[in-house]
């Protein structure tokens, strides 16, 4: 599937060696009648005991570059070491890979059967041609790394990082898989803070209804005081004098609406004689 990486089986022991196979590429090989194509080219190279990928990317183990219906991973050959042989897989590719004439399934690994002599695989235009060759010691067979391999819609394989070959680099991931779990929040976290929000919610609509029955009590109380208020003042303000020295008369008072006084945008503009007891202080 997406994202399957193909990774190395196993090696052989020391006292066996490592296993090589010799791969002969041979673009536009001969066609019928024994004539070679014009710009035929051959390549040879070692496949060693680890998934060796073919296909045109720059970093396949057999690079087959410009070559027509070949795809970036078209292919892979291992060396089992349980059972002791080469095995080829297709890796989805749209044109095949066609071993002794018989295209492979894909996804599934064939063994290779070269007792009687190479096998004849096709790969595009390109016939590969893979011979056993001698085993070599694994003290001085080259440390190959094992190919990641994608399919041919995901992304570049130089994004995804290979695995750690040294302590260093196995340090580092460790400490990053540490961070990550450690932010990482638990079920009980995440249950708590949504218990936290709704008691939230609860305790604002609460704050909201009793705020609202509140006001419309405290409104009332307001009304029927100030309506008290303006009394005293019509009753104590008649015939007072006021910081001019006039007498003040009831027809030049002029009284507050008591449902007006609370709300300063709704308050009245005061002209001519105006008392108003606030606090037991009379103010003009």
């Amino acid at each position: 599937g997406s994202g399957q990486l193909f990774r190395r089986v196993g090696s052989c022991c020391e006292q066996r060696g490592s296993p090589v196979l010799r791969v002969s590429a041979l673009s536009d090989p001969p066609v019928a009648g024994g004539s070679a194509a014009g710009g035929a080219s051959s390549t040879a190279t070692d496949f060693l005991a680890c998934d060796n990928v073919v296909g045109s990317a720059s970093w396949a183990r057999l690079a087959l570059r410009c070559q027509d219906g070949v795809s970036r991973m078209h292919c892979s050959v291992r060396y089992h070491p349980v059972e002791h042989s080469w095995q080829i897989k297709d890796l989805g590719s749209p044109n095949g890979t066609f071993l002794q004439g018989v295209r492979l399934a894909p996804s599934t690994w064939t063994v290779l059967e070269m007792n009687a002599g190479p096998c004849h695989v096709r790969v595009g235009r390109v016939c590969l041609f893979l011979v056993v060759g001698d085993f070599v010691s694994s003290k001085v067979a080259p440390n190959v790394q094992p190919a990641i391999i994608q399919e041919n819609f995901e992304a570049s394989p130089a994004v995804i990082q290979g695995p750690p070959t040294n302590w260093e680099q196995r340090l580092e991931l460790d400490n990053k898989l540490r961070k990550k779990e450690a932010c990482r929040r638990t079920a009980s976290e995440v249950l708590d803070d949504a218990r936290r929000a709704d008691s939230y919610h609860d305790k604002a609509l609460d704050r909201r209804t009793n705020r609202c029955e509140w006001d419309q009590h405290t409104t009332e109380l307001a009304a029927a005081a100030t309506s008290v208020a303006v009394q005293l003042a019509q009753a104590f303000a008649d015939h007072q004098p006021v910081s001019d020295g006039h007498q003040v008369g009831p027809r030049r008072f002029q009284e507050v609406p008591p449902a007006d006084c609370h709300e300063p945008c709704k308050r009245p503009k005061l002209t001519g004689d105006t008392v108003v007891f606030h606090a037991g202080e009379q103010n003009h």
